[in-house]
Formats: structure tokens, sequence, C-alpha cells
């Protein structure tokens, strides 16, 4: 019976987050067929799809998708896409994806906040099934009322549009700034966000030198964090741009 509930479920979020893919005939380099600033991937739906070397039932398997993984788009027509996928020990492989099991250059949030609840339903008192931490990265697949269907370990689950994430069109403005450094007067507070209202990350030591990503906001600097992150520092903490 719990086996049928939960199949059930991931039928009913794939029936709710398919219609909301754009269909397309190709992909090309910087064309924009979805909502973000990455438009050559898609974020598989389903727990495993098979890929095979030509787009039919029939064709050779090459190798299997786990669900929540992301492939790079090269192609499609008549249902199926052309892809590559790269696995966990960076073996890459190319063939063909039933499309109806992608969801296409979806909009990807990184979390600000931690303690996010990440559910079952969508619903606050449904069934938490995690509890996610700043800087989690979450493919948006599809909408349900006030709560945005997710990628999660594979599987799908809803959270709230109440909480605090960048998407993936505003980190892009970030990258594409020229980077500059600021070197910090004391030992300084790091946060998600231009306030101290925002959650803190950590400290930076006096002397550290950060590398700010685009002009102050509110007096307070985008800078580098952990590489591949952002995070803020208050401008009266570091010694100005020279």
């Amino acid at each position: 019976m719990k086996r049928s509930i939960r199949l059930l479920s991931l039928a009913l979020v794939l029936a709710l987050a398919l219609p909301l893919v754009a269909a397309a005939s190709s992909y090309v380099s910087g064309d924009n067929r979805g909502q973000g600033p990455i438009f050559n991937r898609a974020i598989v739906l389903a727990s495993r799809i098979t890929m095979r070397d030509q787009p039919s039932l029939k064709g050779k398997t090459i190798t299997r998708v786990p669900g929540g993984s992301e492939v790079t788009l090269i192609s499609d027509a008549n249902g199926w896409v052309q892809a590559t996928y790269v696995d966990d020990k960076g073996n890459s492989y190319t063939g063909y994806l039933r499309d109806r099991y992608l969801a296409k250059n979806p909009v990807v949030l990184t979390l600000r906040q931690s303690g996010v609840a990440a559910l079952a339903a969508p619903d606050h008192n449904a069934k938490h099934v995690g509890d996610l931490p700043r800087y989690t990265v979450l493919p948006v697949i599809g909408t349900w009322g006030n709560y945005y269907i997710v990628s999660l370990r594979n599987a799908s689950a809803f959270v709230s549009m109440d909480i605090k994430a960048w998407t993936d069109t505003e980190l892009a403005i970030y990258k594409n700034n020229v980077p500059f450094n600021l070197v910090t007067l004391r030992k300084t507070p790091l946060y998600t966000g231009p306030g101290t209202d925002w959650q803190k990350v950590g400290d930076a030591k006096e002397g550290t030198t950060l590398v700010a990503v685009g002009p102050p906001e509110y007096g307070w600097y985008p800078v580098q964090y952990d590489t591949k992150f952002i995070a803020f520092v208050n401008g009266a903490d570091v010694h100005p741009p020279q």
C-alpha cells in the first residue's frame, strides 16, 4: 500500500511539472529557450531513465541516468533528446533520452538561509523530507500554489516560495562582473545578504583578502565565499578598492 502511495505521489508531481517545461526543436548555446541563464541543460525527473544509442525504444542501452542528474542537451526530435551525461566518476556518455522525463532549462535556486523545510506535499504540515542548509542548490521543476516543486536527492520535494534564495539569473550577474580585491580591517562577519538581518555564514580574519564580485549594495560588497558561493561584507570593515 505504501509503495502504491509513493508511486501515485511521484506520478502526480510529474503530471504537474511536465506541462511547465517548454518544448524546443534544438538547443543552441546562448539561445534562451528556458528561464535560466544556462540554456543547454535538463534535469532528470524520473527515478532513473535509460540512455540509448538511437531515438527509439529499440535502441541499445548506453547507460542509465539517475533521477536528479543534470544532462547537457544537444538536440531533440519526436519525443527524444540527444544529450551528454557525466557520472560521478567523470565518465561521459552521449545518447538519446525520452523527452517526457526531463525538465529543460529549469530555474535553479541557491538558498541564502539554513533550515529550509523540504516537504513531501505542498502543505506546511506535510512530512519533512529534509531540512536544507544555506547554499543548497535546487533546480525548480514546477510550482504548486505558493510552493516550488524542486529536484532533490533523485526525487521531488516542495519548498515554500517564502524562502530567501538567489536565482541562477541573479548569480550570473555577479559572475559577469570584473572582480576586485578588498582587505579586511578587522575580524569581519560575512552574511548571505547585504545586512545583519541576513544569516551569518562565518568570519574573515583581519587582513584577509576578499574577492569582490560587484559594487556595494546598501553599503555591503558581494564577495566570493568558499570559491563558488556569494557572501556579503560591510564596506566599513574593508579597505576600499584602489
